[in-house]
């Protein structure tokens, strides 16, 4: 476990070494780029988004290397309780690497503002160039002599035609920028979906955008008033001018009314110088005195009353005209007041004079042109390249035509310039770039839990292991840290049908494998596997085609002493010889009779076995029958070479094989297993009588039955001494422990490869037949001092 914790600390030690390499490169690269905009706003170059682009790059792949650092930091901090030494040594690290990432996700952004600037700078220049136009052409018009605008009869001047052309020209211009602010607008909400600023940022540059469409559309309604005023002024001087020409007819009608009465004057002076004449003349002339002056005054007095109605007449024509004149003036003032409220109250006639105003500009294009470059020249004025442009137009019908339909449009009518429409509004960092720092950012902002700690990590020991099926083992599981609030744990299998667990207690089912886990329950998710692979219980192993099991069955290969003779052909017809009969060790080369013995070829003949001789001298010794290969029923205490041979001729035999180690044997339904010692011990007492002795123990106490196998000890050979006694001492703890006979059973109990036979032991039959007969009396004799008759005799 030392070793392990060891390498654990060693790996972690690498690992985060990797990482710190990976972001030191990555602060070198940084610090590069740093340095190249550095020289590029130093030597005045433009910086594209291409060089803001990958610093972010880079900031992104540290903050993403730095998560990873902290997280492995975090994993082994989990690990120590609240309050100790690593803990808080791992506690100060991860707040450093915290500080960084907070420093470059403040970079990201500061990156993603400068690279939104180079995308809106085309924008900002174009309004701002827009802005300066238009002050430049109110600059010229300040420079026109306001008062000089109408001349006395209410007409435009040249003076006042420049001035209408100017401020077309200009209203044209915030007008367009108007209709810009609108599309940047729209841009600034694909910016702020895209995420490319914040929800401040965008709030803030939206009002910005919204109070300068308010503005300039202020400035349109500002140049509309002056185009009005302009024609206010213009009717109302046109007004004064035919008030003056009334007031003249007025004068002149009095003047007559005062001549006419002059003229009056005269005439009734007249008249009365006539009337004196004539009294003098019809006084000088007249016989009848009476009738003539009376004719006189009647003639008189009709003049007069003719007179007196012309005068009437011409006095009541004054008073008609003079109400006429007075009438007319009225009306020309109502007129002017009802026109200049029709145009301050009403849009459309606003719109009407507006469009009549500017249709004088088309008409007069050629003064406003020579007066504007009389300005210039007599200034100095160096227009700019946009303000020649404006000129330029309004030197032709056309340029002014078109200048005044655009005055006559809508600010959402104009089409926006490719300096807004041609901006890139796509997302500056990726989404999940961004997604990613968002996360990294919640989490560095959360507080450590030191009160509800988690399991963060679970070892077993062992982490592999291998069982038999049946058996069982246990598994230890180790929970970190140990001040975790819940501890407990629950444990699982992969395959149950192959090994089940129960509180770490494996139990192996079948052969196969599993995975068996350990899964922390307080919801950490931690968990840790323990590989177990179940093998079968051994099977009994075929015998190979190299070795012998005296099954029976001969094979290619198999060694064999054979007897008699061998045949050319498998009839047994045509013989071959005899010189190898006796001989060991000779090889099958052959076998006919598959179905039979497993060999290869047809059975054709009796003769089925092929062999070859064990000296190699003849490859094909020829053929013999299965019957003639040599068997071992006198047994043999080794034979000398693996061979093919008969067993159980004569019946159950036992076939000893030399110990080699532990080894897997092959057993059949039946088969039984004799101990080492017992085995080894056959060899020196097998020859006794196993029905005499189960005799003896089930009819004799424990003494006697001790008594009886102690003399039959004597009577074998003394290295068989120290077995017997084994045995003797065996068989009496057996017999106190059951107080019933023992049975032995010899046969069948173990079989194994080679053959034993009783010439192995020579004398031993004689020497069973003189023990069993010493023993038959001696128990007699001691048979007979404690009761038991003749009839009781074995």
């Amino acid at each position: 476990m030392s070793k392990i914790s060891e390498a654990q600390d060693a790996l972690l030690e690498a690992t985060l070494k990797k990482y710190q390499d990976i972001i030191d490169n990555l602060d070198r690269i940084s610090t590069t780029l740093d340095n190249s905009l550095e020289l590029k706003e130093a030597r005045g170059d433009k910086i594209t988004e291409e060089d803001y682009q990958r610093p972010l790059e880079v900031a992104n792949e540290q903050i993403d290397e730095l998560y990873k650092k902290r997280e492995q930091l975090l994993k082994q901090q989990a690990i120590y309780d609240v309050g100790s030494a690593k803990y808080d040594d791992y506690a100060e690290q991860i707040a450093d690497i915290d500080d960084e990432i907070y420093g470059l996700l403040g970079d990201i952004e500061d990156l993603k503002d400068k690279i939104w600037e180079v995308r809106w700078e085309p924008f900002f220049d174009g309004m701002e160039a827009a802005e300066n136009l238009r002050n430049e052409m109110d600059e010229v018009r300040d420079l026109l002599d306001s008062d000089a605008f109408i001349d006395t009869k209410g007409g435009l001047t040249a003076e006042g035609i420049t001035n209408l052309s100017l401020i077309s020209s200009a209203m044209n211009v915030e007008k367009q920028r108007i209709r810009d602010y609108q599309e940047a607008i729209q841009k600034l909400s694909e910016d702020y979906e895209n995420g490319n600023i914040s929800t401040s940022e965008y709030e803030e540059q939206l009002k910005d955008f919204t109070d300068q469409i308010y503005s300039s559309a202020g400035v349109v309604e500002d140049y509309r008033d002056s185009i009005v005023s302009i024609w206010e002024e213009m009717i109302t001087q046109e007004n004064e001018v035919i008030q003056s020409s009334i007031d003249k007819h007025k004068e002149l009608l009095q003047a007559k009314k005062d001549n006419d009465s002059y003229s009056r004057n005269v005439k009734d002076q007249t008249k009365e110088i006539n009337q004196i004449r004539a009294e003098i003349s019809a006084l000088q002339g007249v016989n009848n005195e009476s009738a003539k002056a009376e004719l006189k005054r009647l003639q008189s007095q009709l003049q007069e009353a003719e007179q007196s109605l012309s005068d009437l007449q011409s006095d009541r024509e004054y008073e008609v005209r003079q109400a006429g004149y007075d009438g007319l003036s009225e009306d020309l003032d109502q007129a002017l007041e009802d026109s200049l409220n029709s145009v301050k109250y009403n849009a459309d006639e606003q719109e009407r004079v507006i469009s009549e105003m500017l249709s004088r500009v088309v008409s007069n294009y050629q003064d406003a042109y020579n007066k504007i470059n009389q300005i210039i020249s007599n200034t100095g004025l160096v227009p700019s390249d946009d303000f020649q442009q404006v000129i330029d137009n309004i030197g032709t019908q056309q340029g002014a035509q078109n200048q005044v339909n655009d005055s006559n449009t809508i600010a959402p009518d104009y089409t926006p310039n490719d300096y807004v429409t041609d901006i890139n509004t796509g997302a500056i960092q990726s989404g999940s770039n961004q997604a990613n720092n968002d996360k990294i950012q919640s989490e560095i902002e959360k507080e450590p839990n030191t009160t509800n700690r988690p399991v963060a990590q679970i070892t077993l020991k062992p982490t592999s292991l291998s069982l038999q099926e049946g058996k069982s083992s246990t598994i230890k599981a180790t929970i970190r840290p140990t001040d975790a609030a819940n501890k407990s744990v629950k444990w699982s299998s992969s395959n149950t049908k192959v090994a089940t667990v129960s509180n770490g207690v494996v139990k192996a089912v079948k052969a196969g494998s599993a995975k068996i886990t350990c899964t922390a329950q307080d919801g950490s998710g931690i968990s840790a596997s323990c590989s177990v692979t179940v093998t079968a219980k051994p099977k009994p192993t075929k015998p190979s085609a190299s070795t012998s099991g005296g099954d029976g069955k001969p094979r290619v290969g198999d060694k064999a002493t054979l007897t008699g003779w061998y045949y050319y052909d498998s009839y047994g017809k045509n013989p071959a010889g005899n010189r190898y009969s006796g001989v060991k060790n000779g090889v099958i080369i052959d076998a006919y009779s598959a179905k039979k013995y497993g060999g290869k070829g047809k059975n054709v003949g009796g003769y089925d076995v092929h062999i070859k001789s064990a000296d190699g001298k003849y490859g094909d010794l020829g053929w013999v029958k299965l019957s003639q290969l040599k068997g071992y029923a006198g047994g043999t205490t080794r034979v000398g070479s693996s061979q093919l041979a008969w067993t159980q001729e004569e019946g159950a035999e036992i076939i000893v094989s030399p110990s080699t180690g532990a080894m897997l044997t092959p057993l059949k339904l039946g088969d039984g297993v004799i101990p080492h010692n017992l085995t080894k011990n056959l060899f020196k007492w097998g020859a006794l009588d196993p029905e005499i002795v189960k005799k003896c123990l089930d009819s004799m106490s424990n003494t006697i039955a001790n008594d009886c196998i102690s003399q039959i000890v004597r009577n074998i050979t003394a290295d068989s001494q120290k077995a017997a006694r084994d045995m003797m001492s065996s068989v009496g703890q057996m017999r106190s422990e059951n107080q019933r006979p023992i049975v032995v059973h010899y046969d069948s109990l173990l079989t194994v490869n080679g053959d034993i036979t009783k010439e192995t032991f020579p004398g031993v039959k004689k020497m069973c037949e003189e023990a069993a007969k010493y023993t038959e009396k001696k128990w007699l004799r001691d048979g007979g001092l404690i009761g038991i008759r003749n009839q009781h005799s074995l």
